[in-house]
């Protein structure tokens, strides 16, 4: 079984092109994220759910971009999260890979119900956390 980690994007990121594991390094939460990643998940592969570019892989290189699903209507989340489903579904299979979703519910909350619907072996750690700050607290705690 794989062990495989997808990130949610984060509103601060590098101001350069790179590769997209760079980009979002400059976000706290995105550090914390990819340590819990690492290791505790143990992750084989880690990916990033991006507002704008869906499901990419943490070697993809981009650009910096100021889209984020926070805000948007839900009919734009729930185009966003088929098109990232679909992705997902692509990339992953549910008997050989386990999913690790740290991101928000923004992030999530469309794809969860594929995961069940499709047997997918997955887990949300952050879910409900609380808001960022109890968020970091708890990858503090659980990232030792």
């Amino acid at each position: 079984m794989n062990n495989i980690a997808i990130i949610g994007c984060t509103k601060d990121k590098k101001s350069y092109k790179c590769e997209a594991i760079e980009l979002y390094q400059k976000s706290t939460l995105f550090q914390k994220e990819l340590k819990y990643s690492k290791k505790i998940i143990k992750a084989d592969d880690i990916y990033i759910l991006s507002a704008k570019h869906h499901l990419i892989h943490s070697s993809d290189i981009i650009e910096p971009y100021d889209i984020t699903l926070n805000g948007k209507p839900k009919s734009e989340r729930v185009e966003w999260a088929n098109v990232s489903w679909k992705q997902m579904s692509d990339k992953f299979d549910p008997n050989n890979d386990k999913l690790f979703l740290l991101c928000g519910k923004n992030y999530y909350e469309f794809i969860e119900p594929e995961l069940i619907k499709n047997n997918y072996l997955y887990e949300i750690p952050l879910k409900g956390k609380g808001g960022l700050g109890k968020q970091l607290q708890w990858l503090d705690q659980h990232s030792l």
